[in-house]
């Protein structure tokens, strides 16, 4: 079963990569071709500059996810320097624990948030995109990372550890 989720989760990370890198370098070109039209055609593309915007939100939304699944991010430290050392893999869960709630907590907000865009009909008045298309990636990454965290306290073994942290 660990090996089967490791694999669901890599996965899952090889995706939020590829969309973030994906939205990075759209957003460049967007930005690059609206500077060179503005200065080789003298017009600007008014709708370049806020879609960056969008992919600026989802290229640094995925951003935390991939640092809080590498163990780099959202990662309280309460405890660590004080508790007796015995007791730490049991907070190191309870921490986990408490990361994945916390993500699930606002997951839940933040769809409550999207949805309220879509059922009032919101819409970028420049770019014409729905703001709840927007705004689904809040939901999306916190789920993502509420998952990776429940899945790193149930199996501790999981969990990344990087250099200096425990």
């Amino acid at each position: 079963m660990m090996a089967s989720l490791n694999k669901f989760f890599s996965l899952v990370t090889t995706g939020e990569r590829w969309l973030a890198g994906l939205a990075i370098g759209t957003m460049a070109a967007l930005l690059c071709a609206d500077v060179f039209f503005r200065e080789v055609f003298h017009h600007s593309l008014p709708w370049a500059q806020k879609l960056s915007l969008h992919l600026m939100i989802i290229s640094g939304s995925l951003g935390v996810s991939l640092a809080s699944s590498s163990g780099g991010h959202l990662r309280p430290e309460v405890g660590d320097h004080v508790l007796p050392k015995a007791i730490l893999p049991a907070v190191v869960v309870l921490r986990e624990l408490c990361v994945a709630a916390f993500c699930f907590f606002y997951s839940w907000i933040a769809l409550g948030y999207a949805r309220q865009s879509h059922e009032s009909g919101d819409v970028n008045v420049i770019t014409g995109v729905p703001l709840w298309v927007i705004q689904g990636i809040f939901p999306a990454v916190f789920l993502v990372m509420a998952m990776k965290h429940l899945f790193f306290a149930l199996i501790p073994a999981a969990r990344p550890v990087r250099a200096g942290v425990h």
